[in-house]
């Protein structure tokens, strides 16, 4: 039978014994600094170029022209109980409302 001290320690110990086989995004610091003869890294380290930057440009949102004509509206005219369509423009798909990117409208949101 385990003491409490011994239970206490697996307790801990176990959860933390994971860390080390979860995913990751890349290499640890720690594996470019010890990489000594330009061994197989998991993930890619490239230099950033102008080039690179450009081509990682995300491109301005386009909006349809009516939507950039259209008046502002009063804030205090929007009350309790009032019912509005929200229209949520996304400019890369996958989006969070809509999988191809572009407008997804959401009706009838009680305020």
């Amino acid at each position: 039978m385990l003491t409490r001290g011994a239970s206490a320690v697996m307790v801990v110990a176990l959860p933390l014994a994971g860390c080390s086989t979860l995913p990751r995004s890349g290499p640890l610091t720690g594996d470019i600094a010890r990489d000594d003869e330009g061994a197989a890294l998991d993930g890619l380290v490239a230099p950033l170029t102008v080039g690179v930057a450009a081509a990682a440009k995300t491109p301005e949102p386009v909006f349809p022209a009516e939507w950039r004509a259209a008046a502002t509206i009063n804030p205090l005219l929007i009350g309790v109980d009032d019912r509005l369509d929200v229209v949520v423009w996304e400019t890369q798909a996958p989006g969070v409302f809509t999988p191809t990117g572009g407008a997804a409208t959401l009706s009838g949101l009680v305020v």
